[in-house]
C-alpha cells in the first residue's frame, strides 16, 4: 500500500531514529564519563589549593582518618560534623605522596560532580518532561560552571549530587508522601548535610514546600509527613541541648539572626541576579513563570510539588548565602550551586505547560534588561571574582584578556542578549525560539566554565612558579613532629600551603613574638625565656621548627640550620635553642614596617654590652619619614628625607634582655600591602670586646 504524503512527512529521519534508539543509560553514561574525564584533566592542571584554610582542613581530616582513625588537625580533635568528604578521601591520601593523593581526590570529585547528570535527568522526568528534554537538562548540568569545584579539596563536589538526589526524592514525597519516599529523602538529605552542613535545612525546606502543596492544611501535613516532622523535631531538640554538636558551625544559626531585612533584601536580590546571569538569563523568565503557574494553577500534582520545593529551596539557600555574604562582603556562589541546574528544568516545564503567564516571563526579562546596566559585574569581579564565584571568575579572566571596561561591556551585552531572547520567547513562543535559547544557554555555560577554569589554573601556575620545586620538601627530609612557627610578617597562605603539602612533618603550629595564628586549629604560643631560650608549653623546645623569614630576622644558638626553601628556614635543636637577636618588622626585601622591634638576649653571663648598628634609607617615592627610636634610657628621633641614607650606632649595656622599638610617623602602603617606612638594612649587634 502506498504511504500517504502526511505519513512520509511525519516519518523521523533515519539518523534521528538511530539516536532515539540509543538507550537512556548509554546517553547518561556517556555524559557522565566525558564530563568526568574532561573535568579531571582540567583539575590536574590546577596544582595548588586555593580555598585556604578549607582545603587544608579537609585534607588534614582525611589524612587523620586514614592513618589514625580519628578526626584531628595537627593531632588535636576537630569538632567538625561534616565528615563525609574526609571519610571518602581517607584511603586516597594513603596512596603514595600528597601529589598522588590529590590527583585521586580530584578524580573522585570529577566522578561525583559529573554524576549529577543522573538526578537532573530523574528530576526532569519526574515533572513529565520528554526523554530528549531530560537528557538535555542532564547535559547542561554536565557542562555547568558548578563543576569548577572539581579542582578543589572541598565538600561541594560530594554534597552537590546528593543534594540534587534529595531534591528528586523531595518532589516524589510531595507528590505522593509514602514512608518509603520519606526515608529515601531523609537518607539523601542526611548524607548531603553530612558532606556540607548547609544542607541541614533540607527537611525544613520539604515541610515548607508541603505547606504550599497542601494549601496550609497543617493536620494533613502532620498525618502525611509525621516521620519527617519527628526526625526534624528530634534534631532541633538535640541542637538545643547540645549546640556543640555542630562544632565549627555552632554559631551558624546566629548569623541568620543578625541578618536584618535590609541586608537580606540586598544580598538575596544581588545573589538571585548574579545566579540568574551565571546560569543563563534566557532560562530565568520562563522558569519563574513555570514556578508561579505550578503553584497557582498546576495541571498535575508533580508540577505543584516541583514548583513549591524549588521556591522554598531558593529562599532558604539565598538566605543562607546572604548570612555568609554579610560577613564576607562577597558573592558566595558555591552556596547556591543546587539552584542553577533547576532553572533549565523549570524553563522546559514552562514549555510543556504551553507557556502560561507570558506577561510574568516578559516582566522578569524586562527587569533583568533594566537592572543589568546598573550592576557593576567588572567591579565585583575585580574585588572578589576568583575567590567564591565561578561566574565572576570567568568575568575576571575576560578582564585579563582585554580592558576592564570592555570586558564588562561584553559580559553585560551577552547577558542582555540572553534576557532579550527570553523576552522574545515570552512575547511569541515558538519551537525555533526555544531551540535557540537552549543552544545559547549551552554555549553560555561552556563559556563561563572555560573562563572560570582558565583563570583558576592561570593563578595556580603563577603561584607555582614562585613556590619551591618540591612542595613536600620537609616531609622528604624525614622530619617528624616539627613546629611551624608564625612570626611577624608571616605569609598565611604559604604557611598553610606548607602544612598541606607536608602532612607528616608537622605536629603543631605556634606563634613567636608579634606573629599571628595561621588558623583556628589550636595554635600554641612559643615563649622566650629571659636568657633567650625558646619554650613550648613551658619546656625548652626540643623539636624541629620552621620559621618564615618574610618579616622577621632571627639569630640563634643551640640550633642547626637544616635547609632554607621558599623563604622558610628549617632548624633542628642542638641542645637548647636560644635567641640572640629577634628583629621584627624588617622585611626580606629590605622594607621597614611602620613599627619594628629589635630584641637582644645576653649570653650565659647574663649581661649585654656592645653596639647595635642600624641603617635606614628613604624611598624617593615616599614622603619624608619621622622615626622614633625608644629603648630603656633611650629616646631618639630621626628625620629621613626621600632618597636619604642614615646610619645609627646605639650603645647597648644591659643586665638582661634589651628591646628597641622603632615607630614611623608617615608610613605608606602600596597596592593593599602593609604600611612601610622606607628601607632598612639587617640590624647588626657587635659585642664589646
Amino acid at each position: 500500500m502506498l504511504e500517504t504524503h502526511a505519513a512520509v512527512r511525519d516519518r523521523p529521519h533515519p539518523s534521528l531514529a538511530l539516536l532515539r534508539a540509543v538507550p537512556t543509560w548509554a546517553w547518561l553514561g556517556s555524559i557522565v564519563l566525558v564530563a568526568a574525564g574532561a573535568r579531571w584533566g582540567l583539575a590536574l592542571a590546577h596544582v595548588l589549593p586555593s580555598y585556604i584554610p578549607d582545603e587544608y582542613l579537609y585534607s588534614s581530616l582525611g589524612h587523620s582518618l586514614g592513618e589514625h582513625g580519628t578526626s584531628a588537625v595537627r593531632g588535636e580533635h576537630a569538632a567538625f560534623p561534616a565528615l563525609l568528604q574526609p571519610l571518602l578521601t581517607a584511603p586516597l591520601w594513603l596512596v603514595g605522596d600528597v601529589s598522588t593523593g590529590l590527583g585521586l581526590v580530584k578524580a573522585l570529585n570529577a566522578v561525583a560532580m559529573a554524576s549529577s547528570a543522573l538526578p537532573l535527568y530523574l528530576l526532569a522526568r519526574r515533572v513529565r518532561l520528554t526523554r530528549p528534554s531530560a537528557l538535555f537538562c542532564a547535559l547542561l548540568g554536565a557542562v555547568s560552571p558548578n563543576l569548577y569545584f572539581v579542582s578543589f579539596v572541598l565538600s561541594n563536589p560530594i554534597s552537590y549530587p546528593l543534594a540534587l538526589g534529595a531534591a528528586v526524592a523531595a518532589v516524589a514525597v510531595l507528590e505522593q508522601p509514602t514512608k518509603r519516599a520519606q526515608l529515601g529523602f531523609l537518607t539523601l538529605a542526611g548524607l548531603a548535610a553530612f558532606a556540607s552542613i548547609q544542607f541541614i535545612v533540607l527537611p525544613a525546606v520539604l515541610l515548607g514546600a508541603a505547606v504550599v502543596v497542601e494549601r496550609g492544611h497543617l493536620l494533613r501535613i502532620v498525618r502525611q509527613l509525621w516521620l519527617t516532622i519527628g526526625l526534624l523535631a528530634l534534631g532541633s531538640l538535640t541542637y538545643l541541648v547540645q549546640p556543640g554538636l555542630l562544632g565549627f558551625y555552632r554559631d551558624a544559626p546566629q548569623l541568620g539572626a543578625r541578618l536584618g531585612a535590609g541586608s537580606w533584601l540586598h544580598w538575596t536580590s544581588l545573589g538571585a541576579l548574579l545566579l540568574a546571569v551565571s546560569a543563563g538569563a534566557c532560562f530565568v523568565p520562563g522558569a519563574v513563570a513555570a514556578v508561579a503557574q505550578g503553584i497557582a494553577r498546576p495541571r498535575e500534582r508533580c508540577e505543584l510539588a516541583f514548583s513549591a520545593f524549588a521556591l522554598v529551596l531558593s529562599v532558604a539557600l539565598l538566605t543562607e548565602a546572604a548570612s555568609i555574604e554579610l560577613q564576607s562582603g562577597r558573592f558566595e556562589e558555591r552556596y547556591l550551586l543546587v539552584l542553577a541546574p533547576l532553572l533549565p528544568i523549570a524553563f522546559l516545564l514552562w514549555q510543556r505547560m504551553r507557556y502560561p503567564l507570558r506577561s510574568v516571563a516578559a516582566g522578569v526579562a524586562v527587569v533583568i534588561l533594566l537592572v543589568l546596566p546598573f550592576v557593576p559585574l567588572s567591579t565585583y569581579a575585580l574585588r572578589f571574582g576568583a575567590s567564591a564565584s565561578p561566574f565572576l571568575g570567568a568575568v575576571a579572566y575576560l578582564e585579563r584578556s582585554m580592558s576592564v571596561s570592555r570586558a564588562g561591556l561584553v559580559v553585560a551585552a551577552s547577558a542582555s542578549f540572553m534576557a532579550l531572547l527570553a523576552l522574545v520567547i515570552a512575547l511569541r513562543p515558538t519551537r525555533t525560539a526555544i531551540g535557540v535559547a537552549l543552544g545559547a544557554g549551552l554555549v553560555w555555560l561552556v563559556a563561563v566554565s572555560a573562563g572560570s577554569t582558565s583563570l583558576a589554573n592561570h593563578n595556580s601556575e603563577v603561584i607555582r612558579a614562585h613556590s619551591p620545586a618540591d612542595l613536600s620538601w620537609v616531609d622528604r627530609l624525614g622530619v617528624r613532629d616539627a613546629v611551624l612557627v608564625s612570626t611577624f610578617g608571616s605569609r598565611p597562605y604559604e604557611g598553610t600551603l606548607t602544612l598541606f603539602w607536608n602532612p607528616r612533618a608537622f605536629g603543631e603550629a605556634s606563634t613567636l613574638g608579634r606573629g599571628l595564628a595561621l588558623d583556628a586549629f589550636g595554635t600554641s604560643r612559643l615563649r622566650i625565656a629571659s636568657d633567650g631560650r625558646l619554650l613550648l608549653d613551658r619546656r625548652v623546645l626540643r623539636r624541629p621548627f620552621l620559621l618564615d623569614r618574610e618579616g622577621t630576622l632571627v639569630r640563634l644558638s643551640g640550633a642547626t640550620r637544616v635547609a632554607s626553601v621558599g623563604g622558610f628556614t628549617l632548624w633542628r635543636p642542638a641542645g637548647a635553642p636560644r635567641l640572640r637577636l629577634l628583629a621584627e618588622g624588617f622585611y626580606a626585601d629590605g622594607r621597614l614596617a611602620q613599627s619594628a622591634d629589635v630584641q637582644l638576649w645576653p649570653d650565659a653571663g647574663g649581661s649585654l654590652a656592645g653596639t647595635l648598628r642600624l641603617t635606614f634609607e628613604g624611598l624617593p617615592t615616599m614622603p619624608a619619614q619621622h622615626l622614633t627610636l625608644s629603648a630603656p634610657g633611650l629616646h631618639r628621633t630621626l628625620d629621613l628625607r626621600p632618597g636619604e641614607r642614615k646610619q645609627v650606632a646605639l650603645a647597648v649595656r644591659a643586665d638582661g634582655p634589651y628591646a628597641l622599638r622603632i615607630v614611623a610617623r608617615n608610613a605608606t602602603g602600596y597596592n593593599g600591602g602593609p604600611l612601610t617606612a622606607g628601607l632598612a638594612a639587617t640590624p647588626v649587634f657587635v659585642p664589646a670586646r
